[in-house]
């Protein structure tokens, strides 16, 4: 048996570390060090002279404990103190950029200790029916024990010494229907999503999630080559049949690396109950393993009334229809959910499902986000009251903090929810969207990632993800994450719009007008994929194109959040509308109702701000843009942006003549500006944003240079250059004009690329003009369109 690292001493270059006591100690010198810091180094000295990369020393030495990058970088920094490390020349643990940490010293391990502390017994494996942390429905919870149970009957046990628990992966596909009633496929479906869920509040487990589920039981692929693709250890399957008053469900338990079938089983029930059949099924696991069921009682079969089993049919049909984030969907979802509730009033599942269908209705349809509000908050202050601690329920109540802007409250909640359940990728995904929310963009990756690998063919997990990479200076790898998922999943406009950003923020114009037409070619009326288009074709100066666009976006009925959150960003970008029309549409909405929220109100601030500042009415955009940003606690809209309308906001103080309100505004632009760059942003918006604080600042050298490293690194848009009055002063200088002629000079031979059809090869065939996939769609013109009102503003708002 290998010895255990906390037994052996470790000499670490000059130092010698005692792991049983968390102590350095060198001629005569001791430090104390914290127990996760202690960890932390033996890890390190366990792979000496090679780079650990951020993932593994979080999986190791935080395992089990829900922290981001900012814990590891505090407890980095305080072992180099610790140790003496020089930070001019390090000597003991370096960081390669991007990569992970590097232990430089070298390692030598002694003898091993006997009095260094008392032994500590082996530890026990710990069976899966430990008490769960919270209460479910009685049914639900025997059904997480009872298959739980039979995963834990004959996978491997826990060695002896203390290693890391590896939590085996599991998919359960969609339950096929064997009934004639077509309903029946989506009962069945949404059998398996309930299934999903209660499996996935073991802490014992790694449950994917049910889009990707679907999605890979659609795929031509049998059992064992779908769950090796999402490199799933086990794979659940199973049928539903229903036959006057009879309820069939079978359900098998297949090992991928061998192909082999663990587990199978069939349950009948003659009063066509399947929420009853749930406890029939614990309790003949349960007896067949001779499992101890915590002493929790089982329902008798009579439990629940006809109304109550229908109810619980319309809840399971809700729950397949909600998985798609699609308007058509989504209603079918709320009106299952809904017809659940009058049978049985009091199904506490179904108002929770109900209220986060509203949530979503309000960003995906044209439900208003106050009514969405007004129907959801009661259901789930119901709800809370019934269940307090269930996991789905707590992140519901997170999204609805989030789509309200209180972020923090947010975060605290949906860290409670996969907390419970590790297994949440909703959760995961929305935890993501609270921290990016707060400027935490590092923290936003660690959960996006977190949340696709739970759900590897969620487009909504991959789009987030991308987008956050491409922020922190990485867009390349979200490119290649999109595209890869987009040769599985073809028919999903979201991700080649987000595509289309990304190439866009790279400065590939091609590329951006491929994948925006793309999306287009999808679903020629979408108007989120028309705005994709017309930003696209606005920065190749093709303006007659971008109007027509924009005006039959607008002469559409009113569209869902996400819709208007992108139309709002283009209307500011291309100047397309007038700013009277822009300021009667921000204004109608903060005095439409009482409960307007304050980062709506911000939002219209700040918007209407940067309008006023273009077009010269610097009175009206030092008022808006001061209090937009005055007293804020999180980003209005994103770090990166903020930073442009706090920038915006110091040269419409200077040209005001209030130089100390400048500079005041300007030292607080600079201190966000390095804040955020410590939490991992680098977009190009920031590049942008460090050329105008140098202009600001006085110094029109770097400001030139940090441009000309901005169009390096993909900077293309031209108008807002021209237009951006922070670079007035540099207007004529040659240096100036040289870098404009260089933003046309790449514009116009894109261009002339996107003409060419040898340059597009798309992955679903579809052909690159507008007018051979949509002939109504507006044919690409030059244009000699004066510049417009600008705003940095890209990329659609991220998909909750």
């Amino acid at each position: 048996m290998t010895s255990n690292p906390r037994d052996q001493t470790l000499r670490i270059g000059a130092w010698e570390l005692i792991p049983a006591r968390g102590l350095l100690r060198r001629n005569g010198e001791e430090t104390r060090l914290e127990p996760r810091h202690a960890d932390l180094l033996i890890f390190l000295a366990e792979h000496p002279g090679e780079v650990v990369s951020t993932e593994e020393i979080l999986s190791r030495v935080w395992s089990g404990t829900l922290v981001g990058d900012h814990s590891l970088y505090q407890a980095i920094a305080k072992l180099r103190k610790a140790l003496g490390d020089d930070s001019a020349q390090k000597r003991y643990i370096e960081t390669v950029p991007k990569r992970g940490y590097r232990l430089l010293a070298e390692v030598v391990k002694t003898a091993e200790i006997d009095g260094d502390r008392e032994p500590t017994p082996p530890r026990s494996p710990t069976p899966w029916t430990a008490s769960p942390r919270h209460l479910l429905p009685l049914a639900a919870a025997l059904l997480v024990v009872i298959l739980a149970l039979s995963f834990w009957h004959f996978l491997p046990q826990a060695p002896d010494e203390a290693t890391p628990a590896i939590r085996p992966r599991l998919l359960v596909l969609p339950f096929a229907s064997l009934s004639d009633k077509a309903a029946d496929h989506f009962i069945a479906e949404g059998f398996s999503i309930e299934l999903a869920h209660l499996l996935g509040v073991s802490h014992q487990l790694q449950v994917l999630g049910p889009v990707s589920a679907k999605l890979a039981a659609e795929s031509a692929l049998d059992v064992t080559e779908v769950g090796q693709r999402l490199d799933a250890d086990f794979v659940v399957t199973g049928s539903l049949r229903r036959a006057a008053d009879l309820l069939r469900i079978s359900a098998t338990i297949t090992d991928t690396a061998s192909g082999s079938q663990r587990w199978s089983q069939i349950f009948e029930r003659h009063d066509g109950d399947i929420f009853g059949l749930q406890a029939e099924v614990a309790r003949q696991i349960a007896e067949a393993l001779q499992a101890n069921l915590q002493g929790r009682p089982t329902p008798p079969a009579s439990a629940a009334s006809g109304d109550a089993k229908a109810a619980y049919g319309y809840f399971l049909l809700g729950q397949s229809h909600r998985r798609n984030r699609s308007a058509a969907s989504l209603t079918l979802a709320r009106d299952a959910f809904e017809q659940a509730l009058q049978l049985d009033p009091g199904l506490v599942s179904a108002k929770r499902e109900l209220a986060a269908t509203q949530l979503l209705l309000s960003f995906y349809d044209n439900l208003g986000f106050r009514e969405a509000l007004e129907q959801a908050e009661p259901l789930l202050e119901q709800a809370l009251r019934a269940t307090p601690d269930d996991p789905e329920l707590l992140g519901t109540i997170g999204l609805s903090h989030y789509l309200k802007g209180s972020y923090g409250l947010a975060e605290e909640y949906l860290r409670r929810a996969i907390t419970a359940d590790p297994s949440y990728s909703e959760g995961w995904m929305w935890l993501g969207l609270a921290e990016r929310q707060q400027g935490r963009l590092r923290d936003a990756i660690d959960a996006f990632r977190q949340a696709r690998a739970l759900e590897p063919l969620m487009v909504s997990t991959s789009v987030n993800l991308a987008n956050a990479l491409s922020w922190s200076g990485e867009p390349q790898a979200g490119r290649k994450l999109l595209e890869e998922l987009v040769q599985t999943i073809r028919d999903a406009p979201q991700a080649y719009r987000v595509l289309s950003g990304i190439a866009l923020e790279s400065g590939d114009l091609v590329a951006a007008y491929r994948w925006a037409q793309t999306a287009l070619s999808i679903d020629p009326e979408d108007s989120v994929s028309k705005g994709s288009m017309a930003l696209v074709l606005a920065y190749l100066d093709q303006y007659q194109a971008v109007r027509e666009l924009l005006t039959s976006n607008r002469e559409q009925p009113t569209h869902g959040r996400a819709v208007q959150l992108y139309l709002d960003r283009m209307s500011l970008m291309i100047g397309s509308v007038p700013i009277e029309d822009v300021a009667d549409r921000y204004e109608s909405r903060l005095i439409a109702s009482p409960r307007v929220q304050e980062i709506e109100w911000r939002l219209a601030n700040a918007r209407l701000g940067l309008a006023d500042a273009f077009a010269g009415d610097l009175d009206s955009a030092r008022d808006r843009l001061a209090r937009s940003l005055e007293g804020r606690v999180h980003p209005i809209e994103r770090t990166d942006y903020d930073l442009f309308v706090c920038t915006t906001l110091v040269d419409v103080q200077t040209r005001l003549g209030a130089h100390d309100a400048a500079r005041q505004w300007l030292r607080r632009c600079q201190g966000d500006f390095e804040a955020a760059r410590q939490y991992g942003w680098d977009s190009l918006a920031m590049r942008y944003v460090r050329a105008r604080l140098a202009r600001l600042g006085g110094d029109s050298t770097q400001a030139l240079e940090h441009l000309r490293i901005a169009v390096a690194h993909g900077f293309r848009n031209g108008k807002l250059l021209a237009a951006d009055p922070v670079f007035e002063p540099l207007r004529q200088t040659a240096a100036f004009q040289d870098i404009q002629t260089r933003i046309q000079d790449l514009v116009r031979k894109d261009w002339e690329e996107t003409k060419n059809p040898l340059a597009c090869q798309q992955p679903n065939g579809a052909s690159c003009d507008p007018a051979e996939n949509d002939p109504g769609a507006p044919q690409p013109q030059a244009s000699s369109a004066e510049p417009s009102q600008t705003d940095p503003h890209k990329n659609p708002a991220d998909l909750p």
